[in-house]
């Protein structure tokens, strides 16, 4: 456990006396003594003011990394910064670009404007994760009008596809030319500027395209994800040479330098000229030749048909005093909002119990495990069926309804965990991959939350030579039918493959608002099917528990997704509260690798003032930037 501050103790460095022999004033007449006192006593208040200062620094940090101790986790002490802001602020999973979206937004630009600048940079800097050649999913809320939108830029499929056409190659749907939908990242993008941007639409680029043409340090996350696909054999020979190091022939390492000379001049002419440069240009036809090339079917007709989905956001009212507003389907925030519901429903909100009191934390993380498994037991169904259009509305009402949230609350037992079937449906839902996320606000309060993906790591292991664009992979997202998973379930028949249509998605970027309409929290997450739980676990320690959003976020997190009847945790998490879990029946697993990361913005309201903290997830490295 953190030890309590009374046990903390701070090593000085002894500094030695000042040695007046040592001194080159060596006349001991009384002006000189008297000028000795002088400098003594200014020496000795600078030492003071010295001390003062650097107590304070000190006292500051310890705020941050030790708060009191707490047994609902172990804080990590981690090295990302925990930003405090009055006016505006910016989170994001890429460190070079938190500074594009600062300046956007000093430049008086809207929190959209910021929002896409940050997203383009880091198109640049992190290929691996987003770009171009992908898909997002935007919640945005304009505090004026106090209204929330969500914009849906996720991929399609194109005209071409079918429900069967993976089955003699499953593998094929995340790797190589099939596997690409249609790109929906910078109709998004334009949708949400036409609607929300202040600045021109070529501000939101120049940064961007400067740092791809003259070269940027490879960050960290690039080099991890690099090392990563050192031995892969879906990455392609022009992939290959676009992220290899010509000066070592090996593939970039951290803080090397890297250059995207393509995607500069790609992203040149769709700054000049628009969006139709590339959905209905001759950058789009780049892009589809360079794809046909390589073995793909899609056409420029795919490209011109396709439009981001413009909608009202979900919104889900937890109480009196706090809402979510978040991403309907095909995003997951229905399932987010689900968890939340049910544990206010359970009487969490305000309630400090599970931070002081092992009994209460060990029953607060089964009880979340239980809201995680009744949520995501209803993920399959959420879906479109076009035999069927009313079936989601109804099911959506039903989901939303206080009776069912009760009837869930009824159903969870203190002492024991059930099988599966006791949750609801037993049908799979695929599980996505990647993806990058960023959190804004502006000065009026205008929050955005986007998340954007690839999916897999560099998407479809395939690149466009000619435009420098990375091509997704979303055709993994979908399921086949006839093809059970490994625990030998039916995939869920509401996701199938169908031209046109959009997969589900585990992505839920949602903004929080308090009863007074002002926003108090922007976030979301990267990290595949692990986002909603983690979104809900950062959400309820700092909103239900009052922490500070980067020990909110520094803290151990646990998974649960329905099937596998798993809980995944990360390997500081508690074992004492682990014990406590496999007492009442769940089987556990340690997440290997990188688990979810999360890219928040809080903000607190007093006195007529704004207050904005902000953290980027230490487990990725990215950073905050605002003034």
């Amino acid at each position: 456990m953190i030890p309590p501050r009374g046990q903390d103790t701070i090593q000085m460095i002894d500094t030695p006396p000042f040695n007046m022999s040592q001194s080159s004033g060596l006349s001991f007449s009384r002006e000189s003594k008297s000028d000795n006192r002088i400098i003594g006593l200014k020496r000795f208040f600078l030492l003071l003011l010295i001390i003062v200062v650097c107590g304070f620094v000190l006292w500051q940090i310890y705020e941050v990394l030790i708060e009191e101790e707490n047994y609902l986790g172990v804080v990590k002490y981690s090295p990302s910064e925990f930003g405090k802001f009055n006016k505006y602020a910016v989170s994001t999973d890429a460190a070079p670009c938190a500074k594009i979206g600062k300046d956007l937004l000093a430049k008086g630009g809207h929190a959209v404007d910021a929002a896409i600048g940050t997203l383009i940079c880091m198109g640049v800097v992190l290929p691996n994760s987003l770009g171009l050649g992908g898909g997002c999913l935007m919640t945005i809320y304009d505090n004026t009008t106090k209204m929330g939108t969500v914009i849906d830029g996720r991929e399609t499929a194109p005209d071409y596809a079918t429900e069967n056409m993976f089955a003699g190659d499953p593998l094929s749907s995340s790797r190589g030319p099939l596997s690409v939908g249609v790109p929906g990242e910078l109709a998004a993008y334009w949708e949400a500027h036409q609607r929300f941007g202040r600045l021109s639409w070529s501000e939101l680029f120049d940064a961007s395209i400067e740092m791809a043409e003259n070269g940027f340090q490879t960050v960290e996350h690039l080099s991890f994800a690099l090392r990563d696909l050192s031995h892969s054999k879906y990455i392609t020979p022009p992939l290959a040479k676009l992220l290899t190091n010509n000066a070592t022939g090996e593939y970039y390492s951290e803080g090397e330098i890297m250059y995207q000379r393509e995607l500069a001049q790609t992203l040149r002419r769709i700054r000049d000229k628009g969006v139709s440069e590339f959905y209905d240009g001759p950058t789009g036809q780049m892009f589809i030749d360079d794809l046909r090339k390589q073995g793909g079917k899609m056409t420029i007709e795919n490209l011109r048909s396709y439009k981001a989905d413009v909608k009202k956001a979900a919104e889900f009212r937890l109480n009196d005093d706090l809402r979510v507003l978040t991403q309907p389907v095909p995003g997951s925030g229905v399932v987010l909002g689900i968890i939340l519901r049910i544990m206010q429903e359970l009487g969490y909100y305000k309630n400090l119990k599970p931070k002081s009191d092992f009994a209460s934390a060990s029953l607060y993380y089964h009880h979340l495990t239980e809201a995680f498994k009744f949520a995501y037991a209803q993920r399959a169904a959420l879906e479109d069926d076009p035999d069927d259009p009313t079936r989601l509305n109804l099911l959506l009402n039903k989901i939303s309804s206080d009776e069912f949230i009760k009837d869930i609350v009824s159903k969870i037992t203190d002492d024991k965990t059930h099988p599966s079937a006791y949750y609801g449906g037993l049908e799979y839902f695929q599980e996505d991959h990647g993806t990058a996320h960023t959190s804004v606000i502006d000065n009026e309060g205008n929050s955005v939350a986007i998340t954007t993906s690839v999916n897999l790591y560099f998407g479809s292991g395939l690149v466009s030579p000619s435009t420098g664009i990375i091509y997704n992979d979303v055709m993994d997202d979908f399921v086949s039918p006839n093809l059970t998973n490994k625990f030998q379930l039916p995939p869920t028949k509401y996701n199938h493959i169908r031209p046109g249509k959009r997969p589900l998605s585990s992505m839920a970027p949602s903004v929080f608002i308090d009863g007074h309409g002002n926003p108090k929290l922007i976030i979301g997450a990267s990290g595949g099917s692990k986002i909603t739980t983690a979104i809900a676990m950062v959400a309820l320690r700092n909103l239900f528990f009052n922490e500070n959003i980067k020990t909110a976020i520094d803290s151990s997190r646990i998974h649960h997704q329905f099937l596998p009847d798993k809980i995944m945790f990360e390997a500081n998490f508690p074992p004492e509260i682990l014990s406590s879990l496999a007492h009442r029946g769940h089987n556990l697993k340690v997440i290997t690798g990188r688990s979810s990361v999360v890219m928040a913005v809080a903000c607190d309201y007093k006195n007529s003032s704004k207050v904005i903290t902000a953290n980027s997830d230490y487990r990725k490295g990215g950073t905050v930037a605002g003034t």
